[in-house]
Parts: structure tokens; sequence; C-alpha cells
């Protein structure tokens, strides 16, 4: 009796142990990220390694990309299944007929911001007045100054934009050529300040023009034919950044398994402005992820407005909430 007994309860637990996520064959997962390492990827790479896909029958494997553009397309050609990338570049390459979508909108305020030596006290609008501002033709902050200008009122005779690429913009800063440059403030004032300045900044959404940051994209076909896939994809996504959120000195070691020369002090700095970044008073309290539709038809309204963009779309032809965790 006690041996059959014995038997029956191995039976169970190896009928158990193969039921369930992790125990199955796991699913084969790339994920291109929208740039080079940098500090605030530390959630995907902890996410990662501290098996939070893996607990979702994921095997995930993190690229490196080379701007969100780049990125957008590789989902778009099924290249790679899922990607990190600029929100607004994201919704112009579906209106140019690109099958992607977001599932999951990690960061609801873009990063973009006026970045300057400390003491140059640009701390509003009506202070880029008489100024001489770092640009990069081409790149969405200058696309969007426009709409910085028309909120405060300045005619753009009053505003100097210096032309460089887009690694000079703090050597002209640092240099004196420019009062302040338009850039990420997870990037450029780590730049300036690993030079020995110190710098202060004004994100364009402190300024009163806030766009949307950073999305989890995918293809349509994706969502279409492995939704179950995606929803494990987007739950352990969002682990990973409340996770950071609640301790981002938690997940920040992640990177020096990927490289073990990273500077992490300076990769907190990062993350902690990402983190900072996560949520408009429309998500607050949702977790990690989710959409809310007022930030993304504001979003629509700006780029129709001030990057010519030209579609019929509603903001929900971007982005779906089926996936984000309840």
């Amino acid at each position: 009796m006690k041996r059959t007994h014995l038997l029956a309860a191995l039976l169970v637990t190896a009928g158990s142990l193969l039921g369930s996520p992790a125990a199955k064959a796991q699913d084969a997962v790339s994920f291109r990220l929208n740039w080079y390492l940098s500090g605030w990827m530390a959630p995907f790479y902890y996410g990662a390694q501290e098996g939070f896909y893996k607990a979702e029958g994921i095997d995930v494997t993190l690229s490196e990309g080379r701007g969100s553009g780049a990125t957008i397309q590789l989902i778009g050609a099924k290249t790679d299944m899922f990607g990190f990338a600029d929100t607004s570049t994201m919704m112009v390459a579906v209106t140019k007929d690109v099958p992607v979508r977001s599932v999951a909108s990690i960061l609801n305020v873009n990063d973009a911001g006026v970045i300057s030596l400390a003491g140059k006290g640009i701390t509003s609008i009506k202070d880029l007045e008489g100024k001489k501002i770092a640009t990069t033709p081409g790149d969405s902050t200058t696309a969007t100054f426009p709409a910085l200008l028309a909120i405060g009122k300045i005619d753009r005779s009053k505003v100097t934009l210096v032309q460089v690429d887009p690694t000079a913009k703090p050597l002209a800063v640092m240099e004196g050529r420019a009062d302040a440059l338009l850039g990420g403030v997870s990037d450029q004032p780590f730049v300036i300040q690993a030079k020995g300045f110190k710098t202060e900044h004004k994100t364009f959404a402190e300024l009163g023009v806030s766009l949307l940051g950073f999305s989890l994209i995918t293809h349509n076909d994706l969502i279409k034919e492995k939704p179950d896939l995606v929803k494990r994809f987007v739950r352990a996504t969002s682990k990973s950044w409340e996770t950071a959120r609640a301790n981002p000195e938690k997940v920040m070691p992640a990177l020096k398994k990927v490289k073990s020369d990273f500077d992490t002090d300076h990769g907190l700095g990062q993350l902690k402005v990402m983190i900072a970044l996560m949520d408009t008073p429309n998500t607050k309290g949702k977790p990690a992820g989710y959409h809310a539709v007022q930030d993304w038809d504001a979003n629509l309204k700006l780029l129709k407005e001030y990057r010519d963009l030209q579609t019929s779309l509603a903001p929900t032809a971007f982005f779906t909430n089926d996936f984000i965790p309840q």
C-alpha cells in the first residue's frame, strides 16, 4: 500500500511540474532595445537574469539597438519579436503602414529637454529668449521645439539655433558656443557632468509640452496569432519595471553581468531619471505599461500640428491595453 501511495504521489508531482510554465519548452523570444547599453535598460536585464521571463515560459534574448527608427523597422519586418522604441517615432511609422503596435507604454513622459550648464537660469519657456540653443536637424527634440515656442508665445527670431551633430551638442554647451542644448535628460547631462561641469535641465513636459516616452512594441501578427505569449512577455516586463520603480539600486548590478566595466553610478542616475518619467497623472496608480488614451490623444495632436503627421487614425489604433496586468 505504501509503495502504491508513493508511486501515485510521484506521478502527481511529475504531472504538476510538467504542467507548469517553467517546466514546458520555453518560447524563444528576441527583444531589440532602442540603443546601446544604458543605465535605464537595467530593468530588462534584471528581469531576464532573475527569471521573470523564464517563469512566464519565455527564453528571452536581449539585443542592443541603433535607434528607435531602426528597431521599429526590425519589428515590422519580423526580424525581432519585441522592441523598445520612442513612442512618437512608432506612431509616425504606423501611419506609414509599418504593422506594429504598443503593448506596454513603459515611459509615459518623454525625456526630451533643454539642458544647460548650471547658472544659465533657464527655468521657463520665456527664458529661452535671446539664447543660443544647440540642436541637430531632423531629430525629434528639434522637430518638437516649435511647440515650446508657440506655447511660450516666443518669436522664432528671438532664439538662435546652433545646428551641430548629435555628439557635438554637449561640447557646444561646454565651450560656450551655445547656452543650452535640446536632448534627452537621461543622457546628455551625464555626458557633460563626466567632464566636470554642473548642469541643470527642464524637460519639455515641465515647460508645457508633454510627449510620450518609450513603448514596448510588437508586430500586429504576433498580437493576433500568439496573444498568450504577448501577455506573458508584457507581464514579465511590467514586473521588471515595477521592481526597478520600488528599488532602482537593486536592478543596477544586472548591467555589470552584461558589461563588466559598466559605470553603475552613472547608470543609476540615468535610471532614476527615467523612473521619474514612468507616469503621467492619467497613468498614476496603474501597472507599469498602462496606456492612457488621453495621453495618446494629446501626443497624436502634437504630431499632427508640429511634425506634419497626416492620419485619420484614432489614438487606440497605436496601442492596446489587452495585455497589461490587472
